[in-house]
């Protein structure tokens, strides 16, 4: 039995080791093949950054151990090490439940990390925190910080080149800033071209001094060190600036750091100031103008800030009674010797165009409306400008010039142009004398003329010849007739409206501190292109009723009992200034019945040195009958416009008022 046992497990054994071997056949034929683990690894220098790439077979699922206690199940999975040595360990494994296993060694030696960035005196030099406390253009304007690779920087871009005042693109930070103090400045800085810019310290308040040197930038990013010495300056409201408007191109700016020490070496100064002109370039004047002040000029330094005061003016002296042109220089140095490039003006004084003649208001036939005003003045040595002027607009056809040494040639129909509405011109020239005489022929078209003509139809053109006795001079101050003299008084009253003084008569009698002269037209554009007007001037210390009217009185026929409206015509200097006007007779006919009462005319605003017309209307009392009234008052910045006449306050600025055809309706 005992034997029989033996055999029996003897067979048993030998049936399992079939089995077993009959399995590892079956996973061969059925083709699975064997899991490898396998991978590689890269570094990122001085990052800790590593990069592994799984190169395993026959797996489908992995698990990594990166040991420092993390893991990771992604196929190449990318992880940041701290420093020190790491055993990293791969696991892969199949669906068929084979796995192998993969181990390798990691090192990681990372750098020691930079310290914080030392601003020094400053804040925030590193621009890490955004743009506070740092200002642009004197605290208006918040900088602007860009973010690039997880660092900050002040950034600019300077489209438009000012070297004159490179601190209208700044950027700056207040501190306080000690005199006699050695400061050292560093910062990093770049643009996309070369260009330079000012850096340093100054005050933050007039006189804006500073110890700026400039420097060049390029496109490589450079670290400056600028040794400054604030030796002339220093305050609480001091700062740290850069001054970047001087070239083109953008400006990029880092890591600033302002320390006390060294040399003061970089303080050096080599920057000219600069030298700005107060009003224009050029000014253009007239013979008899008032003498001519000078508007200055301004001038910055770098260092020394506002040094205005030494500038030296030098040149010519300009006499406005002499014609020519003049110029003036101005020169400056700072405390250094640096030299500003010199700067001019240039001051023209003009010879006056003087007046041949021009009427009064000429009436041909038919209606009232017909009624023309004909000036005649010189524009230059041999041009002679003619000029119509309708009252109803209707057009002026032709001129007609008689016999004389004339361009175009006598007889010859030249058609004005028209000018303005119902103003027409044309010139003639004239070789090489101007004549003493002048006639020519208006040739005056209508359709209809009050129903009394009819002048317009082919061959009955009539022609309405006007014959003047002229000043041929053709110099300065001649002024519009014989006897007179620009600069000098009317000659006499004015008798009857309108008022042109290119007579030399006129409102000759003026009160309460006013003067009134003749003078030459000062821009004989737009509404009006005499050439003779009168220059009234009201000083501060006028009285506030000062004003003109004329000594004797007009004619009868002037004024009636019905609306009566005056025109005339101001050109000043200033803006936004009222004139009272009064009608009035002398004698008094009748004490009882008293005068219109007063209309005022106002200039209005952004109108200074511009022709403009005003206009009142005065309503005569009851019972005043036709030609009673016979003055004209016109009285410049008088604001006294009511009943009680409380206001009288004096003028509040010296106004030149140049006044001119003075019309009634």
């Amino acid at each position: 039995m005992k034997q029989l046992l033996n055999k029996a497990g003897i067979l048993s054994l030998i049936i399992l080791a079939i089995s077993f071997l009959g399995c590892e056949d079956d996973d061969d034929a059925n083709g699975l093949p064997e899991v490898v683990a396998a991978f590689t690894q890269t570094q990122i220098e001085n990052s800790g950054v590593v990069s592994f790439t799984n190169i395993s077979e026959n797996a489908d699922s992995f698990m990594w151990d990166f040991g420092d206690g993390t893991t990771s199940t992604e196929i190449d999975p990318v992880k940041t090490f701290a420093d020190g040595s790491f055993t990293v360990t791969l696991t892969a494994s199949n669906t068929a439940g084979a796995s192998n296993t993969f181990s390798d060694e990691l090192t990681i030696d990372l750098p020691d990390p930079p310290p914080p960035f030392d601003s020094g005196l400053l804040t925030n030099g590193d621009f890490e925190d955004g743009a506070g406390p740092w200002f642009t253009n004197f605290g208006n304007n918040v900088p602007e910080i860009q973010e690039a690779g997880g660092n900050s920087f002040f950034f600019a871009n300077v489209e438009t080149a000012n070297p004159m005042q490179p601190f209208l693109v700044n950027l700056s930070q207040v501190l306080a800033i000690t005199q006699g103090t050695n400061y050292i400045l560093t910062f990093n800085a770049s643009s996309d071209q070369e260009r330079t810019i000012l850096a340093g310290i100054g005050l933050n308040e007039a006189p804006f001094s500073s110890s700026s040197p400039e420097v060049t930038l390029t496109t490589t990013t450079q670290t400056f060190t600028l040794q400054l010495a604030a030796s002339d300056f220093g305050s609480a409201n001091s700062r740290v600036l850069f001054d970047l408007a001087g070239d083109e191109g953008t400006v990029v700016i880092d890591n600033v750091s302002l320390v006390e020490g060294g040399d003061g070496s970089d303080s050096e100064d080599s920057v000219a100031p600069v030298i700005t002109l107060t009003g224009d370039a050029t000014i253009n004047l007239t013979v008899g103008d008032p003498a001519y002040v000078d508007e200055g000029a301004t001038a910055t330094d770098n260092v020394d800030g506002d040094i205005t005061p030494n500038i030296t003016v030098g040149g010519d002296t300009v006499d406005t009674a002499v014609a020519g042109t003049y110029t003036i220089t101005y020169n400056v140095s700072d405390a250094a010797g640096n030299a500003a490039a010199e700067v001019t003006r240039t001051v023209i004084v003009e010879a006056p165009v003087s007046p041949f003649c021009q009427t009064q208001i000429q009436a041909f036939g038919g209606d009232a409306g017909s009624d023309i005003l004909i000036s005649v003045f010189n524009v230059d040595a041999q041009t002679m400008r003619i000029e119509i002027e309708s009252a109803d607009s209707d057009p002026v056809d032709d001129l007609v010039l008689p016999a004389g040494d004339w361009n175009p040639v006598p007889g010859i129909s030249v058609a004005p142009a028209e000018v303005s509405p119902g103003v027409w011109a044309g010139e003639f020239f004239y070789n090489p004398t101007a004549p003493d005489n002048v006639e020519f022929n208006i040739l005056w078209s209508k359709v209809s003329f009050g129903g009394n003509w009819s002048m317009n139809a082919p061959g009955n053109l009539a022609s309405v010849p006007f014959i003047a006795t002229c000043d041929t001079s053709g110099g300065g101050g001649g002024g519009g007739g014989s006897g007179c003299t620009i600069g000098g008084a009317p000659t006499g009253p004015a008798s009857t409206l309108p008022v042109g003084f290119e007579d030399c008569v006129g409102f000759d009698n003026t009160f309460g501190g006013v003067t009134a002269v003749l003078a030459d037209n000062p821009s004989a554009t737009g509404i009006n292109t005499s050439a003779t007007v009168l220059r009234v001037d009201k000083p501060t210390t006028a009285d506030f009723f000062g004003g003109l009217q004329n000594s004797a009185g007009f004619d009868t026929g002037q004024f009636n009992g019905n609306p009566i409206t005056v025109t005339f015509q101001v050109y000043s200097n200033l803006n936004d200034i009222t004139f009272r006007c009064e009608m009035g007779t002398n004698p008094v006919p009748d004490p009882n019945l008293g005068n219109p009462a007063p209309q005022f005319a106002t200039l209005g605003s952004n109108v200074a040195n511009t022709w403009v017309e005003l206009s009142v209307t005065f309503t005569p009392l009851p019972g005043a009958e036709t030609d009673y009234y016979n003055f004209l008052v016109i009285k410049p910045d008088d604001n006294q416009d009511d009943p009680n006449g409380s206001e009288t306050d004096p003028p509040a600025a010296d106004g030149i008022y140049y006044i001119d055809n003075i019309t009634v309706q």
